[in-house]
Order: structure tokens, then sequence, then C-alpha cells
């Protein structure tokens, strides 16, 4: 399951069996000074592969600009 949320708490991890993740945030409106706190902010890359195993990757915004 794939979440994405304008918050502070990024991870991804697998709990029995089931990868739980939530995404970094890429909005810049979502809380006052989210736009200060770039190390907080980027975006999810999930790769998903032919035999549907899949890759997920967090890439902070300060990586991309």
């Amino acid at each position: 399951m794939f979440c994405v949320h304008d918050h502070y708490n990024n991870i991804s991890l697998e709990y029995k069996g089931i990868r739980l993740t939530y995404g970094m945030s890429i909005d810049y409106l979502a809380m006052p000074g989210i736009d200060k706190d770039t190390e907080q902010r980027g975006a999810e890359l999930i790769t998903i592969h032919p035999d549907s195993a899949f890759d997920v990757e967090q890439i902070k915004l300060t990586d991309i600009e």
C-alpha cells in the first residue's frame, strides 16, 4: 500500500509480508514553514519489474533541484 501525505513522517517498511510506504511530500503549501524544510520534501520513485517485484526509492527534493 502506498500513501502520500504532507507531514514529516516519511517511511517505507515491510510488516508481515506487506510493504507499507508513506511517501515524501513535494507540496510546499501543506503546512506553514514546509517550504523551508527541504530535507523532508521530495518524491517516491516506485519501479515495477516484469516479474511483479518492485523497488521503492525516496528522492529528496534537494537531490532533484
